[in-house]
């Protein structure tokens, strides 16, 4: 008997925590982070747009991404470089990104993923 309450009571413990989930002092945690560390710009920097990207969220850009990743790893001893996304809605596959490199998605860009 005592096993039963005592699985019940982690049972209810359990319910409690995830019932807040998301929730920071009580509040929903859907607003967006207001930290904003002053990051040093990278010395060369380029927009996916330089590299055909369409942003409509239909276009599968994969190969601009790569093809911009791959133009920006030069930089990676001469400072790093930034690939600028603009706002859209950006549809791309996997692809991998370097060291010494900034993705930077202004406010707006989202980039969705294709399998």
């Amino acid at each position: 008997m005592r096993i039963i309450q005592l699985f019940q009571v982690a049972l209810v413990l359990m319910l409690l925590a995830l019932s807040n989930e998301g929730r920071v002092n009580g509040e929903r945690g859907d607003r967006q982070c207001e930290f904003n560390p002053s990051l040093s710009p990278r010395p060369h920097s380029v927009s996916i747009l330089e590299f055909g990207a369409v942003g409509d969220g239909k276009t599968l850009n994969t190969i601009a991404f790569q093809n911009a990743i791959f133009y920006l790893k030069s930089f990676s001893d001469k400072g790093g470089a930034q690939l600028y996304v603009p706002p859209g809605t950006w549809l791309t596959e996997s692809f991998n990104l370097t060291s010494h490199l900034t993705l930077f998605l202004e406010k707006g860009a989202v980039i969705i993923g294709s399998q």
